[in-house]
């Protein structure tokens, strides 16, 4: 995945709305790592555009 893919699926006639959307259109954080690598980038990439922002590290209660 690139940051290419990311921003046209977040810029698409139907955008990715969530994290969910974004990993059916691009794989994101799907990879043999599962997102332990690129999670923190994708973070950064999503901050002002998903509608739930991504944390990265925290627990959800």
């Amino acid at each position: 995945m690139t940051r290419r893919e990311i921003e046209a699926a977040l810029s698409g006639v139907v955008p990715a709305g969530d994290l969910g959307g974004l990993k059916r259109r691009t794989r994101a954080c799907m990879g043999r790592c599962q997102g332990f690598y690129c999670s923190a980038r994708v973070a950064e990439l999503t901050a002002t555009r998903l509608a739930t922002p991504l944390t990265v590290g925290a627990v959800n209660e």
